[in-house]
């Protein structure tokens, strides 16, 4: 068949071609245009992950450094107050710079043998009264009593500690707390596992010196003497 309806055929043949050459132009030109989109967004929701990562790291360190000024400053405060009132700092431990805890130590002289821990936690303070010795145990029965007696002594100590700090501003910002007297929290703390700041006798030799004086036994006199009056 030929003549104008054959042309009639092909040139509508033509225009459904162009028509659909045209349709599928456009939708590669769209699915383009929507994968630049989806790819750009892609790049912004990076970039603010970033940023908030970024942010959220800076923020992580500045409250480290802050909580470690804190520390420095509370700890400075009771080691000055403390030292006021004739309590020598003897031991020590800072936390480490990875340490999930974060719990600074300080140890003070108190009596014969014994002496107060201070531990810092997050901005909470605890003290109490601890036995001095080599290795980290429960104390003895006679150990366990004399403990129990420097705790109360010690109450006495605190309140006037918590009105001395309280001059310097800690405890406005600071919970610092201590255990009522009791036998049952009675422990021997291990100093030779913190960083020594003075030499000091453990409650078991001051104990056993003791002992020997009651029995009659041959000691330094004078110095055991010396060490009963102050122990009494």
């Amino acid at each position: 068949m030929s003549g104008p309806k054959c042309d009639i055929f092909e040139l509508e043949r033509q225009r459904r071609e162009a028509e659909m050459e045209r349709l599928r132009r456009e939708l590669e030109e769209k699915r383009r245009q929507e994968e630049a989109r989806q790819q750009k967004e892609l790049r912004e929701a990076e970039s603010r992950d970033f940023n908030e990562q970024e942010e959220a790291a800076f923020e992580e360190l500045l409250q480290k450094m802050y909580r470690k000024r804190e520390r420095q400053i509370v700890a400075e405060a009771i080691e000055e107050t403390m030292a006021e009132m004739g309590y020598d700092l003897i031991a020590a431990q800072e936390p480490a710079e990875d340490a999930a805890d974060d719990v600074s130590a300080q140890v003070y002289s108190f009596s014969n043998g014994t002496g107060i821990q201070v531990m810092e936690c997050g901005g909470q303070v605890s003290m109490e009264v601890v036995g001095l010795g080599t290795n980290n145990r429960l104390p003895d029965e006679t150990e366990r009593l004399y403990l129990e007696e420097q705790m109360a002594d010690f109450c006495g100590t605190y309140e006037e500690l918590e009105a001395r700090l309280e001059q310097r501003g800690i405890v406005r910002t600071q919970m610092i707390f201590h255990r009522k007297p009791d036998r049952k929290y009675a422990r021997i703390l291990n100093i030779s596992v913190l960083e020594q700041k003075k030499q000091t006798e453990t409650l078991q030799s001051v104990l056993r010196q003791q002992k020997k004086m009651n029995k009659g036994e041959s000691t330094d006199y004078g110095r055991n003497v010396s060490l009963l009056r102050k122990m009494q």
